[in-house]
């Protein structure tokens, strides 16, 4: 099969097979459905969110991993940098919106190491795949329009019996990804600095990619609507 032909399910399990990650292949994820063409993006953004609401109210009691989405960009945009950070900033700044949050990132410190993305009262960390990302990235994704966007709940690890904090635990992940040939960014990540974590520099020692920065219209706003509803009341 190309890769750029790819559907969702498979490249998923792409992404899950060909990471170093030890622990990806006894990781419990919950998958969002397959971006919808006939909906908006808008609507396929509603989508994600009921769906990651859903594994918020479920990742402690069923001890979930993690949450994976795809998003489909534009033509080419998946294989740009640019086009790449702009549909994460799009996405997380979405999500925030229909979460009833204040999306002024600057004012709650961003640049911050103890500031997180939260999501219905749940701490997650996020992680950006994409085909920007050259074959021999940590962070790559086969040639196609999606890109992947992995949420990982600050208690994840202790479901896999680790505490990543221990520094052989660290060394031993980032030496396999090494000896793999896909480095990890290991100065830029122990400055714990959550929001510089979420998109890798897309080049070997590149600076911390401020994707808050990104205007979050990527898709406009459907028109009509001055922001979209939110899905549920959430208690």
């Amino acid at each position: 099969m190309t890769a750029g032909r790819l559907d969702w399910q498979a490249t998923w399990e792409w992404l899950r097979s060909s990471t170093m990650c030890p622990f990806a292949r006894m990781a419990r994820v919950r998958v969002a459905p397959a971006w919808d063409q006939v909906r908006s993006p808008n609507g396929n953004l509603r989508l994600i969110a009921d769906h990651l609401y859903a594994f918020c109210d479920d990742y402690q009691r069923l001890r979930l991993h993690g949450f994976a989405a795809e998003l489909r960009t534009r033509p080419g945009d998946a294989a740009s940098p640019e086009g790449c950070t702009r549909i994460f900033a799009w996405l997380i700044y979405g999500l925030m919106r229909i979460d009833g949050q204040e999306s002024d990132l600057h004012e709650q410190g961003i640049d911050r190491p103890e500031w997180q993305f939260s999501f219905a009262g749940h701490r997650l960390f996020m992680n950006l795949f994409a085909p920007a990302y050259g074959p021999g990235h940590s962070k790559h994704l086969p040639r196609g329009d999606r890109i992947v966007v992995f949420a990982q709940p600050e208690e994840s690890f202790d479901f896999c019996g680790v505490n990543p904090s221990r520094h052989d635990v660290k060394v031993a992940i980032r030496r396999r990804f090494a000896d793999a040939g896909r480095p990890y960014p290991g100065e830029l990540i122990d400055t714990r600095v959550e929001a510089h974590l979420y998109v890798f520099p897309y080049e070997s020692g590149g600076k911390p990619v401020r994707w808050w920065e990104c205007p979050p219209d990527y898709y406009p706003t459907e028109p009509g609507r001055a922001r979209d509803p939110v899905m549920r009341d959430r208690p």
